[in-house]
Order: structure tokens, then C-alpha cells, then sequence
């Protein structure tokens, strides 16, 4: 036990390393893919197909996991899963199943795509 907590000095800055790595490295790739897809995009609407809401912050905003499809320009019907975002709660209607959202996707490869605003609290 005691050699346990003299070496626990290293094990918990190499954790914390670890996390932020993680996440730059997360950052850096969804960063990455976002421009892929501006090089060339299609604007695109998709229907929602799905929504689950997370629990509202005190500020009220709400995280909703959407799912939706689109019709690429090659004709082929694509879904989208997990899609995270965030809205307002009183914006919260216009995410329901059957609503139409703005995408955009990358002509090359119509499964990447994106919400047209990736924050969508300016909705």
C-alpha cells in the first residue's frame, strides 16, 4: 500500500496527460473531417428520424442525439445515427421526428456529413 501511494505522484499526471491528449486528438480529428467536408459540400435538407433528449441544463439548453436520412445527389438514401447537438428547450419542437434539418455533406463521399450549423442554437 505504501509503495502504492509514493508512486501514485506519476500515476496521476500521466492520467491527466493521457485525458488531454485524448481529447486534442479527438478535437483535431472532428476539426479535420468538418473542412474534408467544406471543400466541397452539398447543402442538403434531412428529415429527423429519431431524438433522444438529454436533461436540460439550468441555462436551458438541452443535448439531443438526432438521427436522420438524406437522399445523396446519387440517388442513394443515407442515415445518419448519434449525431450530438445542442438546442435551446424552447427550440426543442423544431427537432421533433418528421422535421426537416439543414446538412451538408461532401460530394465524394455523400456518407460524411455534417449539420449545416454545428452549434444549432442559433437556430
Amino acid at each position: 500500500m505504501v509503495t502504492f501511494l509514493k508512486s501514485l505522484h506519476f500515476i496521476v499526471p500521466v492520467l491527466f496527460v493521457g485525458l488531454l491528449a485524448f481529447m486534442v486528438i479527438k478535437s483535431n480529428r472532428i476539426d479535420r473531417e468538418e473542412k474534408e467536408i467544406l471543400k466541397d459540400p452539398v447543402y442538403q435538407d434531412a428529415e429527423v428520424i429519431g431524438v433522444v433528449p438529454g436533461t436540460p441544463s439550468p441555462k436551458g439548453i438541452v443535448n439531443l442525439r438526432l438521427t436522420y436520412k438524406y437522399t445523396a445527389h446519387t440517388g442513394e438514401v443515407i442515415i445518419k445515427e448519434n449525431v450530438l447537438t445542442a438546442v435551446k428547450t424552447m427550440d426543442m419542437q423544431k427537432f421533433n421526428v418528421g422535421s426537416i434539418i439543414p446538412i451538408i455533406y461532401q460530394r465524394d463521399n455523400p456518407h460524411k456529413s455534417m449539420l449545416k450549423k454545428v452549434n444549432i442554437i442559433d437556430v
